[in-house]
């Protein structure tokens, strides 16, 4: 049960995500809001891998830490793209395009990675 933080957040913070990338297909402009709160979901989800990767709170060790290593090293590049994004938006949209679409694949394989850990778990 020591997944299910990190699980319920990158869950909510996918399905955001995905609104969000909707929204960007779509035309639509996405609320700041929304996009802040995609950001902070991110960088708590990061947060609870690292403390995952430290191990429980009660001493006992994370199993699978390759795995969790690798999540979480996708999450940061997935946050660090979505910055990148953001900050280019304006100045330079081609380039917050491509940092956009390196945001997504990120995020999608670190999902991937953190569900191949939880069922390694």
């Amino acid at each position: 049960m020591q997944a299910m933080p990190a699980i319920l957040l990158i869950g909510c913070q996918v399905a955001l995500g995905l609104f969000l990338g909707f929204n960007y297909l779509n035309g639509d402009r996405n609320k700041p809001t929304l996009i802040g709160i995609h950001l902070l979901m991110g960088a708590a989800a990061l947060e609870v891998m690292a403390l995952l990767l430290r191990g429980a709170p009660n001493g006992d060790p994370t199993t699978g830490k390759p795995m969790l290593t690798i999540a979480a090293g996708l999450t940061a590049a997935a946050l660090l793209g979505g910055l990148a994004a953001a900050i280019f938006i304006k100045d330079m949209p081609r380039a917050a395009r491509v940092a956009l679409y390196g945001h997504v694949g990120f995020a999608l394989a670190g999902f991937g990675a953190l569900v191949l850990w939880v069922a390694q778990s």
